[in-house]
């Protein structure tokens, strides 16, 4: 089915939402290469694009526009190997973002008109070529490789190399609390911050309420009251903006951290705990520069909050 075709099926006001919210994403991630030409060592530069590449990701791929959303998506791995630091930001490469966002900005416009956005195939492959010269240069010495990913002797270094980048998620990390949670980023649409919520009658204590989200009334989990802990309070707190199953959800936070890219050998399940993890809402933990991280079961806390709350998402 072409785009096109897609779109005569897309409720108007959602597709007004999703232009908006693209726009919007554009123009910051525009602003911010900006000034990361200035500061190319600037990790929060490199962390608010790589959200803003990554919320017109998942806005686009909601709708069903593949093509903004395979652009979208190349570029949000070069920026996650700048965020890593196996790649520096250079002129270069920051030069090729920046058609990119021309790019997207170009394919939003066309969709918006409910005409055929142009594929980017030829910008494609060279931010792949840029991406996949990452591996051919550690590979390019199995000692190496053995070194940098500390291999024991006799591994084949493609196959390990190839394996350990398969393994590794990124996660968005927060402060709630007291506590240091993440979640998986393919589950982040945005960061907003806390806008007016609407509370909502007879429903349980941990529904904050609703907020309006570009025209979308979007349901919002307290977590610190979810997870019973003590939270903060004020302007400073943050609204996750989620989306499960092509619904959306927000999750109000004392704050974002950053991001982070583990591999599933980072994941831990304490064994010799006396506790039921499932019942915590924690999947796993991880260990980052001596502090502990909880990694959130957001399906679990979801599939709870439909039970007892019974707010549906939209």
């Amino acid at each position: 089915m072409s785009v096109a075709s897609i779109l005569d099926e897309v409720d108007p006001d959602l597709m007004k939402e999703f232009v908006s919210g693209c726009e919007e994403h554009i123009a910051g991630a525009e602003s911010t290469l900006i000034e990361l030409e200035k500061h190319p060592e600037s990790a929060d530069h490199i962390n608010e694009i790589f959200r803003h590449f990554h919320s017109i990701k998942g806005d686009a791929a909601s709708i069903g526009i593949q093509v903004i959303r395979d652009l979208a998506h190349e570029m949000e791995s070069m920026l996650d190997e700048m965020r890593t630091g196996s790649r520096a930001a250079s002129p270069h490469l920051l030069d090729l973002l920046l058609e990119g966002v021309a790019m997207l900005a170009q394919q939003l416009k066309s969709a918006e008109a409910g005409g055929e956005p142009a594929a980017a195939d030829d910008l494609i492959r060279r931010l792949k070529a840029t991406t996949e010269s990452v591996l051919t240069e550690v590979v390019s010495d199995p000692r190496q490789a053995r070194e940098t990913l500390k291999l024991p002797e006799g591994t084949q270094a493609n196959e390990m190399v190839e394996a350990e980048v398969a393994s590794e998620k990124t996660y968005i990390l927060f402060q709630t609390g007291e506590l240091r949670c993440a979640i998986n980023v393919d589950h982040s649409n945005e960061i907003i911050s806390k806008s007016q919520i609407t509370p909502v009658p007879n429903v349980e204590s941990f529904i904050a309420g609703v907020i309006n989200l570009r025209g979308s009334i979007v349901p919002v989990i307290n977590l610190a009251q979810r997870l019973k802990i003590a939270g903060g309070a004020g302007d400073s707190q943050q609204i996750l903006i989620l989306i499960i199953d092509g619904s959306r959800l927000g999750l109000l936070v004392d704050g974002v951290l950053g991001v982070e890219t583990w591999s599933d050998k980072r994941l831990l399940k304490p064994s010799s705990v006396s506790f039921d993890l499932e019942k915590t809402l924690v999947s796993n933990v991880v260990v980052e520069n001596n502090r502990i991280h909880l990694v959130l079961n957001l399906f679990e806390i979801i599939q709870r909050r439909r039970d007892a709350a019974g707010i549906r998402l939209n």
